[in-house]
């Protein structure tokens, strides 16, 4: 068996040896020696040392130089995200983010070195809209505001269907005074049917988490335009809608309600589709031939008139830029007559094409067609005026409908009395000249009969305005 031997204490053993080599014989020498000796490693170069390292330690350098480093780039970062910010709320082209860069650099900012191009610029706008959406959502859910749900659908230039879905809400903890409409989604559809349509929408809401149960206590209202797929009685998205959540009010676009009255009365009558064509031959023809559209600025030039855009007339677009371009014929007549008189005659065509101006100029310059303009004029400038009050934001129903009701009574009143623009034309058809170009009469082509015309304009336009015809509010 081996003896068990107790281990020495660690300091007890240190502390002997420091005291056998202390100097002296007694306990006083030795004590004396040792404080002489801590004095000298008090003073010492490698007890400074040790004593700069720990001092070092407690100011944590390296902790505070890390967090200097990463407050710095946060600071860049978000300058970089401030510019960004600015080009999206301008609605200017992601090219001009790379040279509000280049600008901040030279004035001595300093915006790092990444996150410079229109690329970045795109994925900064993309999470800050992210962020922003997702942060309105949340308020929505959470809250208690109302809200209704707008759709439509569209074509993509590369024949996708889309849709696209906007939240019309007040949120009084984003301090909002009045209702604003909030994009909130754009879907392509995978299902162009009604069916397909309402699978969309309420996918997209719950992927906002904008549950069934948001649904039934806050939606209020569905607008959107008339297509069948949308408001069909028996399987529009509305009616599936309206079976979900029984107490939500469908509703169609006033302003698409007066767009499609004035294409009822488009294809009520022919005499308009003989107008319509030919003001599409002007737009395929200046637009189709820089020559055409060179020759018409010159004779612009020279009779010092400034030249407005001719664009097509009752076509998918708002009746507003209908009348921008019947305007910009009327104002413009001159210019076309003289234009097209030059060409009929000008040697350097060919046969084949002077004739193609021939036809026009006759058209052009008959009373049937200045009584036309004039007709079109009047009244397209009533629509238009209406069209552009009706898709302000602020609109209210009450407003909507007096604007509504004068309007029929202006067509109704014209029916008697003719506007401004068709009594200018009576008086050319007159004095058989206008703006200085000799009319003619066309006897086989008869103008647009403008008692009629209100007429169809103002019968339809009363489904539009006529509170029987606005869907019931449940009670």
């Amino acid at each position: 068996m081996v003896p068990l031997v107790d281990t020495p204490d660690p300091l007890i053993a240190f502390s002997t040896a420091i005291l056998n080599r202390s100097f002296g014989e007694s306990r006083a020498q030795q004590q004396t020696s040792l404080r002489k000796k801590i004095f000298d490693h008090k003073v010492s170069a490698g007890h400074e040392a040790a004593v700069k390292i720990f001092a070092d330690s407690q100011k944590e350098t390296l902790e505070k130089v890390f967090l200097k480093t990463v407050s710095k780039e946060k600071e860049v970062t978000a300058r970089v995200f401030r510019t960004a910010y600015k080009v999206a709320k301008e609605n200017q082209s992601f090219n001009h983010f790379e040279a509000e860069i280049d600008v901040q650099a030279l004035n001595g900012l300093d915006i790092g070195r990444i996150l410079h191009s229109r690329n970045a610029c795109a994925n900064i706008i993309t999470h800050i809209s992210a962020e922003m959406k997702k942060q309105v959502v949340q308020e929505i859910v959470e809250g208690t505001d109302k809200f209704a749900l707008i759709i439509d659908e569209s074509t993509t230039l590369s024949k996708k269907s889309t849709l696209i879905l906007y939240l019309r809400v007040c949120l009084k903890k984003l301090n909002m005074e009045s209702p604003v409409n909030l994009v909130l989604d754009l879907v392509e559809l995978e299902n162009v049917t009604s069916r397909g349509i309402f699978n969309a929408v309420m996918k997209c809401l719950a992927g906002h988490k904008i549950d069934e149960n948001v649904l039934k206590s806050r939606l209020v209202a569905l607008a959107c335009d008339e297509a069948a797929v949308m408001l069909g009685e028996k399987y529009g998205v509305g009616v599936l809608l309206k079976e979900k959540f029984p107490s939500i009010v469908i509703w169609h676009c006033c302003n698409h309600r007066l767009e499609l009255c004035v294409s009822d009365v488009v294809k009520k009558m022919a005499s308009i589709n003989r107008f319509k064509g030919f003001i599409d031959n002007l737009y395929v023809l200046y637009h189709a031939s820089p020559k055409n559209s060179r020759e018409l600025h010159v004779c612009a030039d020279e009779l010092g008139v400034q030249l407005l855009k001719i664009g097509r007339v009752l076509n998918t677009r708002w009746v507003a830029s209908s009348f921008r371009t019947v305007s910009a014929v009327w104002e413009n007549y001159e210019v076309l007559a003289n234009h097209f008189a030059a060409a009929k005659v000008d040697q350097t065509r060919d046969p084949l094409e002077r004739s193609k101006y021939e036809g026009p100029h006759r058209k052009l310059t008959s009373t049937c067609f200045i009584l036309d303009l004039g007709l079109m004029c009047d009244a397209l400038q009533e629509l238009s005026d209406v069209s552009e009050e009706l898709q302000h934001r602020d609109l209210d129903l009450f407003r909507a409908n007096k604007k509504l009701q004068i309007l029929m009574n202006t067509f109704v009143s014209r029916k008697g009395s003719p506007g401004i623009f068709y009594a200018q034309a009576e008086t050319a058809v007159n004095n058989r000249s206008f703006m200085g170009i000799e009319l003619y009469v066309k006897s086989k082509e008869d103008p647009i009969n403008d008692v009629v015309f209100y007429d169809h304009l103002a019968q339809r336009g009363c489904s539009v305005e006529t509170m029987q015809c606005w869907p019931i509010v449940p009670a």
